[in-house]
């Protein structure tokens, strides 16, 4: 289920990142990704709006994420004291390179484009400009999709070659009727 939010909501001018690069609601933003209306769960918008609730800066300009002073989150602090330790937690430490967080925007764009989902729209979650820097770039190979399109033009071929036998390996009759 999707949600639009309330005329109100801090989020209503979405998630965008600050001059010092901090991710911010409200529509201040590193002028290279401008703000853009995009359709979250209606969980997701729950969990967010219950966040903001207990956030001691609701303004336009506050963090979304503070620090414990409610500053800006520094990426090197975050990335050892949360990134690292939840990577070991779920036992994915051991892969490498070591993921970061910029793979989910990778898993982001390739899911979505196996899924369906058109291209348009996809520029527009990832705001990218052009096609090829949504799909070159951040759209990856995937397995299972690969196989679903070999077996789509798998059944497109061989269904269509219904009418001709594949396994009768017995020669056709000359036209008087000998082998």
């Amino acid at each position: 289920m999707w949600t639009s939010l309330p005329e109100k909501s801090p989020l209503r001018g979405g998630l965008t990142r600050n001059a010092a690069g901090a991710s911010v609601a409200g529509r201040r933003g590193n002028p290279k990704a401008k703000p853009r209306p995009v359709a979250i769960p209606l969980e997701l918008s729950e969990v967010l709006s219950d966040h903001i609730a207990s956030l001691p800066d609701r303004s336009e300009d506050g963090f979304l994420f503070p620090d414990a002073k409610g500053g800006l989150i520094r990426y090197s602090n975050w990335r050892r004291r949360v990134w690292l330790p939840a990577l070991e937690a779920t036992g994915l430490d051991s892969i490498r390179p070591t993921l970061g967080f910029h793979n989910f925007r990778r898993l982001n764009v390739t899911q979505l484009h196996a899924h369906g989902v058109g291209l348009r729209i996809l520029m527009n979650r990832t705001g990218h400009k052009t096609a090829r820097l949504a799909l070159e770039v951040y759209a990856q190979r995937d397995a299972k999709a690969d196989k679903a399109a070999a077996e789509t033009i798998g059944s497109y071929v061989f269904g269509s070659m219904s009418h001709v036998s594949r396994t009768d390996k017995t020669p056709p009759r000359q036209p008087d009727g000998r082998k």
